[in-house]
């Protein structure tokens, strides 16, 4: 008798261990497919945030940078999962110094195309046939150091810039350290 009755006690731990984990691996699931469908839920409306921004781009001649701020605060606003909204226009070496300027003028002291040395500190960027600058970047405040930021100075970067120049299509880039140390992606659309 109690032989049967230890038996039958592992008998019922065993099932009860076999509930349990499947219970634990639906709320698992539960879960995850709700941090999911969240996650795929901001990235439609980020990617159609950034078609709006194109489209602004493309209806207009020159946009200027108090434009630029005006038109996405609202997007930065509503969706704080958006750390920033940039414009990084391609610039060749021989109009490097023009835009510089050109962005001093508009208020933007100090200025320049910058990369990150081996040590990961911000320099002024190596001289190459291309730049692709952070050149507007919503919100200013506490972007100040990435303004300016060549993204095509690191290969994970440079690699979603040149698919999305290829394809016409919004390319997300591989993990990446972000401004303040964060750790996130970029999505890059193509503006021609």
């Amino acid at each position: 008798l109690l032989s049967a009755g230890f038996a039958l006690s592992l008998l019922a731990c065993y099932f009860m261990w076999r509930l349990e984990l499947q219970t634990t691996a639906a709320n698992f699931e539960k879960e995850a497919k709700g941090v999911v469908d969240q996650l795929q839920m901001q990235l439609t409306t980020a990617t159609q945030q950034l078609e709006s921004i194109a489209a602004f781009y493309a209806s207009s001649r020159d946009v200027e940078r108090g434009e630029f701020h005006s038109f996405v605060q609202p997007y930065l606003r509503r969706h704080a999962s958006i750390q920033a909204l940039g414009w990084a226009p391609r610039i060749l070496q021989t109009e490097r110094m023009a835009v510089e300027e050109a962005a001093k003028q508009d208020g933007v002291t100090g200025f320049q195309i910058t990369e990150h040395d081996s040590q990961g500190r911000l320099v002024r960027a190596a001289t190459r046939q291309e730049y692709v600058p952070a050149y507007f970047l919503e919100p200013a405040e506490g972007n100040e150091s990435v303004l300016g930021f060549d993204l095509a100075s690191e290969p994970g970067r440079l690699d979603a810039l040149r698919q999305a120049r290829d394809t016409g299509q919004v390319v997300a880039t591989a993990p990446v350290q972000l401004a303040a140390g964060q750790h996130g992606f970029l999505l890059v659309w193509p503006v021609y």
